[in-house]
């Protein structure tokens, strides 16, 4: 459990392992569409965008799970104007951690490809693409840059913190 001086175990293994996920399918996807559909990181990055995006969908719901049943523990963010941005920021990350798995989901569902994950048919084909299911779906790349930046701006805060500001805030979350 987490506690005012530092996020416990489960938190710490949650955010370390989402943020390497969420680097490597967002940093592998910018990749393939730089190098192209033809290119190695494409071939490799295909086949596991869509199983990788789910995982991350499902371990963003467990972490806020977990993050609410750890609510009156956790440590509290800074008195002030920096704390309210540090509030906005985190609840932003969150937001958009839900939104681009949840729009490609909308997409897998109503659209002609159908989702099979791990060898499981999840959504079937559909003959004809659902057209209000599609459309928030041209938002999951640029909402997946967005992430990025975000989750870019979140490590430079951190070290803002450990190098600026010489508090603590960067060991609570690293243990």
């Amino acid at each position: 459990m987490d506690d005012p001086a530092r996020y416990g175990l489960v938190s710490r293994l949650f955010h370390w392992a989402m943020a390497a996920l969420l680097l490597f399918q967002i940093l592998g996807m910018v990749a393939s569409n730089a190098l192209g559909r033809e290119s190695a990181v494409a071939q490799f990055m295909g086949p596991i965008h869509q199983p990788l995006g789910v995982s991350l969908f499902v371990l963003v719901l467990l972490r806020l799970l977990w993050a609410a049943m750890n609510a009156g523990r956790r440590p509290a963010q800074e008195a002030g104007a920096m704390g309210l941005l540090a509030k906005a920021g985190h609840g932003l990350l969150y937001l958009l951690m839900l939104a681009v798995p949840a729009v490609a989901l909308l997409r897998a569902w109503g659209g002609t490809r159908g989702l099979e994950l791990f060898g499981l048919q999840v959504f079937a084909p559909r003959e004809v693409a659902i057209d209000w299911a599609m459309v928030p779906a041209a938002a999951h790349g640029p909402l997946s840059l967005l992430l990025l930046l975000l989750i870019l701006g979140h490590a430079g805060a951190a070290v803002w913190h450990k190098r600026v500001k010489q508090d603590d805030v960067m060991a609570r979350m690293v243990g």
